[in-house]
């Protein structure tokens, strides 16, 4: 039982200090493309790796599963102007038959 001559266990809430909301870090990466056989594509997934993304499209076009990749170069976006994007071409390796 609590009296009115008895101090407060509990500060104020003006007492409290303000605690500090961390946000994580977010790194801004340009929007990625890929390129195959001359046509582009979107990124499935911004959280897949090269290679995961690869395989991905290898689904569509199974000659994917053996392309090789290109460095990722960036450009000039074409639909949101001023912002770059970062292209990967897949390329069919050639090899023989047999």
């Amino acid at each position: 039982m609590t009296t009115e001559n008895e101090p407060k266990t509990q500060p104020a809430e003006s007492q409290v200090p303000a605690k500090a909301e961390e946000k994580p870090k977010v790194e801004k990466h340009n929007p990625r493309i890929f390129v195959y056989d001359g046509r582009e594509f979107s990124d499935p997934d911004p959280k897949m790796t090269t290679d995961e993304v690869r395989q991905y499209y290898a689904t569509f076009f199974p000659e994917l599963a053996n392309a090789e990749v290109l460095a990722a170069v960036a450009r000039d976006s074409k639909t949101a102007p001023g912002t770059r994007e970062d292209v990967t071409e897949f390329r069919r390796r050639t090899g023989t038959k047999g």
